[in-house]
């Protein structure tokens, strides 16, 4: 799933639409630099273009500046619909 990482950080919002049409399917919604501003413009830009909404810790390992793997999470019911129908899609493939 193509999703688009830390676009608060890389200030990507006006990139958004170009790569919806090319195939994006998700973007970072919870990022540890995203400020509040950046979280909803994240949510905004999910619910306008269709996107699954994800987290990230943004984890490089001692070369960070994030403590852990998993500091930024999302719930399953936030990541929108698109996961959902993922989710029911994963249980026909046994």
């Amino acid at each position: 799933m193509p999703a688009l990482a830390h676009a608060g950080q890389m200030n990507s919002w006006s990139q958004i639409p170009e790569l919806v049409q090319a195939g994006l399917m998700g973007i970072e919604v919870h990022h540890p630099d995203h400020g509040s501003k950046a979280v909803e413009q994240a949510r905004e830009a999910a619910a306008r273009y269709g996107l699954m909404r994800t987290g990230g810790s943004d984890y490089h390992g001692r070369n960070g500046s994030t403590e852990a793997a998993g500091a930024r999470s999302i719930l399953v019911e936030e990541a929108g619909e698109r996961v959902m129908e993922l989710f029911g899609r994963e249980k026909g493939l046994t």
